[in-house]
């Protein structure tokens, strides 16, 4: 038998004993390959780590690494080419973290950083006495001391399952409200999450938490005195979690097993509804998927080069070789995570794909609980709010409207969208003091919008095509020719026949999603 055949086979034996009786239908034969190049190179050939390395976390420019004996933890700065160095934080000697009373081995199973830099420690239990002691800790890495007390600590073991000492939490992750607003579904609310039911949540987000003993992710608002409140409790249907990375270029949480699971990972994307959206997914195939691999993180966007971007796998019981370096697609080349939310979407039509991926990456949102209004016009108040969340994310709301326009109020829900629009010269008024918020969208209009932001970013815009074999194509506006030819060159947009254009034509909510989607995948991907 080849050895491909064995791995299959041990693969579907593995997930049949853990997946078990789980409600969620996830086999063998339902992984995808890996989004990405399936080789992996060795950071650390000679002895870097200690050998119980557990956890992996990427933020700001640097990887943390954790070992799981003795609260340990290294940090480590990555270059613009992917190179990392070991930072001058923990050159001379990695940091132990020790409880908040400064005693203890805290069994640093799992790592995260939040946005001012502070780490937090998933500990599964306090290896000077061997109990088990499911406990978040929060610590300051910034100082020149070598053993570091938590200034914080939360021990959410009383909101677990029992489980064995070596059982427990062994992952976490912290993803800010921004990313999750009106899509994690919380549990105590009975609705998508609402940043504003926790404005005394410690760094402004969730915490998620990974249980080995069952293979669930528990989501967490912690607060400033040690207490905590667990919003969420979702079930990976993998038996087991070793690790968490929030992918937030494209808006996913990978959950990761081990060896026992061969190394596969769930992403998750939330979408409002208690059931997020899954796929199972296979390790690169480089990756040894026997070997105990418990840490994984992903780079951030900036870190991608020619469509990839660095993600990390930490090895478990090894003192060298012990880090490895693959790649994900950036943007995802994920299938679409079916996930039934917008009753008006059937399956198999041409914009199917393209309004779920909207959906789930959140750049076009529903227009009510479970619609999508595929057929409904675009309107210029939604198409700006549109490239907007696309442009800057949660950053928008930095934003604050200077009131040029008489037809848009400043409390209006796209007034920040406009105001990015005009300050980034995607767009300007219908008139001197109108915006017209509430026009439609015509597809030659469509096409300069998407022109002017291309530009904005300093995309190559020079493709243009030629639109003889179109009989509409002289009713196409002056001003929108250019971006017309460019975007029918690109891809983006196509005829509605084989020889009309309909530039004129009020664009739909479906088309806007399928340019989009088109746009970000396909013209964006290659300007990198």
């Amino acid at each position: 038998m080849k050895i491909t055949s064995i791995r299959t086979l041990a693969k579907a034996l593995a997930l049949i004993l853990v997946l078990g009786s789980v409600a969620i239908p996830i086999t063998a034969s339902s992984a995808v390959a890996w989004p990405g190049e399936q080789s992996v190179v060795t950071f650390d050939n000679t002895a870097t780590f200690f050998s119980d390395s557990s956890g992996l976390d990427f933020a700001d420019g640097k990887l943390y690494v954790c070992d799981n004996k003795k609260g340990a933890v290294w940090v480590l700065d990555a270059a613009e080419d992917g190179s990392l160095t070991m930072s001058s934080l923990t050159s001379d000697s990695p940091k132990y973290i020790l409880y908040k009373d400064g005693y203890g081995d805290p069994d640093a199973e799992g790592i995260a950083v939040d946005g001012e830099g502070y780490v937090y420690i998933a500990a599964e239990r306090d290896n000077s006495v061997g109990r088990s002691r499911n406990t978040i800790l929060k610590a300051d890495l910034n100082t020149d001391e070598t053993d570091i007390p938590a200034v914080q600590e939360w021990d959410i073991g009383s909101t677990l399952p029992v489980v064995d000492p070596n059982r427990g939490i062994e992952s976490i992750e912290f993803v800010p409200f921004g990313e999750l607003e009106g899509k994690l579904y919380d549990t105590k609310k009975c609705a998508a999450l609402r940043a504003s039911d926790y404005p005394d949540a410690v760094a402004g987000g969730v915490f998620f938490v990974g249980l080995e003993q069952n293979g669930h992710v528990y989501a967490y608002i912690l607060y400033p005195d040690g207490s905590f409140t667990q919003i969420a409790d979702i079930d990976t249907g993998m038996g087991k979690v070793m690790s968490l990375a929030y992918d937030d270029a494209d808006h996913i949480l990978w959950a990761k097993a081990d060896d026992t699971c061969l190394n596969t990972s769930v992403t998750l994307v939330f979408n409002g509804t208690r059931e997020p959206g899954r796929i199972l997914v296979d390790p690169p195939s480089e990756l040894d998927a026997e070997s105990n691999y418990e840490g994984f993180a992903i780079a951030s966007a900036d870190y991608a080069v020619n469509g990839k971007k660095p993600v990390y796998f930490l090895c478990d019981g090894l003192s060298s070789g012990a880090l490895l370096i693959g790649s994900l697609d950036c943007p995802t080349t994920l299938p679409v995570i079916r996930n039934n939310v917008f009753i008006d979407v059937p399956e198999g039509t041409w914009y199917t794909e393209a309004a779920l991926w909207c959906s789930a990456h959140g750049y076009i949102t529903g227009t009510g609980e479970n619609t999508f209004s595929p057929k409904a016009p675009l309107t210029r108040a939604m198409f700006v709010q549109i490239l907007a969340r696309t442009a800057v994310g949660d950053r928008l709301k930095e934003y604050k409207y200077n009131g040029k326009f008489s037809d848009v109020s400043s409390g209006a829900w796209y007034a920040k969208a406009v105001q990015w629009a005009v300050e980034d010269n995607v767009t300007g008024g219908t008139s001197e003091t109108t915006f017209s918020p509430n026009s439609p969208v015509t597809r030659e209009q469509l096409s300069t919008f998407f022109f002017a932001y291309a530009k904005s970013k300093g995309y190559d815009v020079s493709a243009s095509a030629d639109l003889g074999k179109y009989t509409d194509a002289k009713q196409i506006s002056g001003w929108a020719a250019n971006a017309v030819r460019w975007a029918v060159a690109e891809g983006l947009i196509s005829g509605t026949s084989d020889t009309a254009l309909s530039p004129k034509t009020n664009a739909t909510r479906a088309q806007a999603a399928v340019i989009l989607k088109n746009f970000i995948e396909i013209y964006a991907a290659k300007q990198k």
